[in-house]
């Protein structure tokens, strides 16, 4: 054993003689200190040097006058401590009363660079820091991560407790509970424990005063749980971590938080390699590929399918990828028998402590999809009013069970969704699952009506209904919030349409169809539109409504037609015509007519496109026709004989069909009127006229409320054709490049290439002029001007897919 120093040696020769003076032992001395008999020990022996704290409990303890107490106090003050500290027999071992708690460091650590940076800048500047997030995500890694890297900044020890707040097999623990352990982990004697939690938490603070330690207070439930495990002083930080947001502790104590969200691919992927090795992970990507997009960034899946793969190391991923497939079946596989490592026993804790309501609305979540929910739609679902779905998903929220990923939207992890499917099989009655869903697309139904009546407001209505009990609207008020809410909701709309098609609900399959017309007409849904119209068609069959198996047939026909279906179209239309002409229904005959001489137009067969148009105009020249029908029908025909070649007629009747429509309120027609004369007056070489017409079609597909994107595209094309046949070949650019983008903005790469390679043709045409200018290496040649120069750069910088030798 060392040598005493002098000061030491001073401070406990001291402490002994008052000790002794009060006619007290060492081990009644800890009792009346609330120290242990090993804390005395080693402060008499100098083998210790004590904190001011410690001393000042030995002083109550002892009665110790104001002068005594500062005696005692001024033999360890540091500015006389030796150099040298005093150390045990084995080398760089810290002081017994130390406490070292920390549980292991985990290993193969991945990710969370972002996190642990903000909670590196936290040390000394913020003491009380809370780590949120789901069960399974990663909290209690990251918070013993940090812990372990930073604990040479807390040399007085570093305390951890598991409050096991949403242990599957455990209550959470007490706080009173919570206190005596921490107090005995501070070396406080088990028998001068305080009885009550106040007492304890007194004396908690009291020993951790002027300390510089680390508390980690694990997997908390709430803030009553914890705030009496709060240091009372500065010096000491607390990491805390739950599936809770503890917004107590933030709006009360100032604590920061870090909200943990799942890895995305490339953490992932270095997750899994990490634990099965790169060789592995190599071999088999696209297996590999699906594991990571099946455990939707969670660590803890990704470490049960890390365990499970490590489990059978000559094993293909691709087995177990296969058996993660089907959803019904994920968390089975995603479950390694460990209460510790089991996706639904994770996800269980966190409901249980939900208040039944929340519990129950969680399970019907499970019914809805999972891409996002409106509050509206959530307190359809719900069946319960607008302020209370709000509190209920704060709640989820809080729980980290739910996510509101922007303002009045919320989702969860497929994983957490998944598991709430299964409680709304196992905890709500087949009734109650029917109710709420017949709510929600109720819900979707009438929302999407007012929606379409904001973007077409004169479109033939059909009556809905009254929608269930509990079921509530989004309001739209315009056509930029309905074209949004279009945008926004079309996965749920469509989930909904399946869903009323799988309970029988026939006529909702059918109205969700009609509703989503425009919609999809503005955004090109043509993939989902043949998905839309399969299912009414098939649920029109069940309907007393003549109209809308026509129109089921009609559409679906105009769906296969955008998609190239040619043949499949032309089978849907002649069903349409046939049910049409049967019911005397003339807008229809009209537009199975109309529909099926576009089949003919897109395959470049004006010749047989031709007798369909003149049919339609045919039967809308029937007394009963509307203007607005004679109008549709002459534009079509004129645009057929403009195909044929036959400019003059082509252009009488189309003027003749812009003059029938031009008193009805809706702008797509119109606008195709104008863009078929503007094609016209293009290929008549009347460039001015063909100008005027493309512009004004231009601005009448802007203000269409069906839209028409496409033909904003096709029209830029055909501008910039017009602008180069006259000369202007910055404004034929301009056009050209508007219409490029326009068209990859559709996806339809075919026509954004053609319009591409406009581009480049002039572009190197203008180029090659100007190098056509610049001088020689043999002197000859025309010194550019100013312009040619920046037109030089201009087309250097431009240019898309050519770039001239140097």
């Amino acid at each position: 054993m060392p040598p005493e120093t002098e000061k030491t040696g001073t401070c406990g020769r001291l402490l002994r003689a008052h000790r002794l003076q009060a006619g007290l032992s060492q081990e009644r001395l800890a009792q009346k200190a609330a120290l242990s008999p090993r804390t005395i020990r080693q402060i008499e022996s100098g083998r210790s040097q004590p904190r001011a704290s410690t001393l000042k409990l030995l002083a109550e303890a002892l009665g110790l006058s104001e002068a005594d107490w500062t005696a005692l106090l001024e033999t360890a003050l540091p500015d006389s401590q030796p150099s040298t500290p005093v150390v045990d027999e084995t080398p760089d071992a810290a002081p017994a009363d130390v406490p070292r708690q920390l549980p292991a460091a985990p290993r193969r650590f991945t990710g969370r660079a972002l996190e642990l940076t903000e909670l590196d800048a936290a040390v000394g500047e913020e003491p009380l820091w809370i780590i949120t997030g789901a069960g399974g995500i990663g909290k209690t890694w990251l918070a013993l991560r940090w812990a372990h890297d930073n604990a040479g900044q807390f040399p007085d020890g570093q305390l951890y407790l598991n409050l096991r707040g949403f242990d599957p097999d455990a209550s959470p623990v007490p706080t009173a509970e919570a206190l005596r352990q921490l107090l005995y982990a501070l070396d406080v004697d088990p028998s001068v424990m305080p009885r009550d939690t106040q007492s304890r938490a007194g004396l908690y603070r009291s020993l951790l005063a002027d300390r510089r330690i680390l508390v980690v207070l694990d997997n908390a439930r709430d803030e009553e749980q914890v705030t009496d495990l709060l240091p009372g002083t500065p010096s000491c930080a607390t990491l805390i971590t739950s599936r809770e947001d503890l917004m107590g502790l933030t709006a009360t104590q100032g604590a920061r938080q870090v909200r943990l969200s799942v890895f995305d691919d490339t953490e992932a992927l270095r997750a899994l390699t990490n634990q099965l090795g790169e060789q592995r992970v190599k071999a088999e990507p696209d297996a590999v590929a699906d594991l990571v997009r099946h455990c939707g960034g969670m660590p803890l899946a990704l470490g049960i399918v890390a365990a499970r793969a490590a489990a059978h190391p000559r094993f293909p991923l691709s087995v177990l990828a296969a058996e993660l497939q089907d959803e019904a079946d994920r968390l089975d596989a995603l479950d390694t028998g460990d209460l510790w490592a089991n996706l639904r026993s994770v996800f269980a804790g966190s409901v249980r402590q939900l208040p039944p309501r929340a519990e129950q609305s969680f399970a019907l979540l499970g019914l809805a999809p999972n891409g996002g929910i409106s509050a509206h739609a959530a307190a359809s679902l719900i069946g319960g009013k607008l302020p209370e779905t709000r509190g209920i998903m704060r709640e989820l929220e809080a729980s980290s069970l739910a996510e509101q990923y922007t303002p009045g939207r919320y989702r969860t992890h497929d994983l957490i969704h998944l598991y709430a499917a299964e409680q709304s099989m196992s905890e709500l009655s087949a009734t109650e699952r029917i109710a709420a869903q017949r709510r929600l697309v109720d819900h979707y139904v009438h929302t999407a009506e007012i929606a379409d009546s904001a973007l077409l407001s004169f479109r033939e209505r059909h009556d809905l209904g009254t929608p269930a009990p509990g079921c509530l609207t989004t309001p739209v008020p315009d056509r930029a919030a309905a074209l949004w809410w279009f945008d926004l909701e079309l996965p749920n709309v469509l989930a909904a349409q399946r869903t009323a098609y799988q309970h029988g609900w026939h006529d909702k399959v059918w109205e969700l169809a009609w509703l989503l017309k425009a919609a999809i007409n503005w955004y090109g849904w043509f993939d989902e539109e043949i998905e839309i119209w399969t299912a009414a068609a098939e649920s029109a069959v069940h309907l007393d409504k003549a109209r809308a198996r026509t129109q089921s047939h009609l559409y679906l026909g105009q769906a296969l037609l955008y998609r190239k279906r040619f043949d499949e179209a032309r089978e849907q239309l002649k069903q349409a015509l046939v049910s049409a002409e049967a019911d005397a229904d003339q807008p229809n005959v009209i537009g199975a007519h109309y529909i099926t001489a576009q089949t003919y137009q897109l395959q470049d067969d004006p010749a047989a496109a031709l007798p369909h148009a003149l049919n339609a105009f045919q039967a809308a020249s029937h007394p009963d026709s509307t203007d607005f029908m004679r109008g549709q029908a002459l534009n079509l025909l004129g645009w057929n004989r403009a195909l044929s070649g036959d400019f003059d007629l082509a252009r009488g009747e189309c003027e003749q069909a812009l003059e029938l429509l031009s008193g009805n309120d809706y702008a797509e027609p119109l606008a195709e009127a104008q863009h078929n004369l503007g094609y016209i007056a293009q290929r008549q070489h009347r460039h001015p006229q063909a100008l005027e017409h493309y512009r004004r079609a231009l601005e009448l597909y802007r203000e269409s409320s069906g839209g028409r994107r496409t033909e904003e595209a096709k029209i830029h094309d055909q501008l910039g054709d017009v602008h180069a046949a006259m000369g202007d070949d910055a404004d034929a650019l301009r056009h050209w490049r508007q219409s490029r983008d326009r068209f990859q903005a559709l996806n339809r790469e075919s026509e954004a290439e053609v319009v591409a390679a406009k581009i480049v043709a002039e572009e190197k045409a203008r180029t090659d002029v100007v190098l056509a200018t610049c001088p020689k290496q043999d002197g000859s040649g025309t010194l550019p001007s100013p312009y040619d120069v920046g037109l030089w750069q201009s087309v250097s910088l431009n240019s898309v897919a050519w770039t001239p030798a140097v």
